[in-house]
């Protein structure tokens, strides 16, 4: 176990390595698992391209805002669905499209 003056801990042992700072915490496991946990707030920022890839990405939250300054592009190799067990709006200050094959309405 390593102290640093500002009490930031990093800790080894056989099966894991932490950095430690307050309640927040980075774990890797020997399969190369990394954990982040803050109790505070996490920022991920990059001056260039931030891409999060993988098998499966979540996001999970009580409220989830994407704001772009210009574009904003969703798209999907098969299936897109967009669910809602209240209200769903769809607001443009200027021309919607909705296109398909099909569109079925109701």
């Amino acid at each position: 176990q390593l102290v640093t003056s500002s009490g930031i801990t990093i800790e080894s042992s056989e099966s894991t390595v932490s950095i430690v700072a307050g309640e927040s915490t980075i774990t890797v496991d020997p399969e190369g698992v990394v954990s982040i946990k803050s109790n505070g707030d996490l920022t991920v920022e990059a001056d260039q391209n931030l891409i999060l890839k993988g098998q499966t990405i979540t996001l999970d939250g009580n409220r989830i805002d994407i704001n772009s300054a210009t574009d904003t592009n969703i798209e999907s190799g098969i299936n897109t669905n967009i669910d809602s067990n209240v209200k769903s709006s769809v607001t443009s200050a200027s021309l919607t499209e909705i296109k398909g094959a099909v569109v079925t309405i109701n």
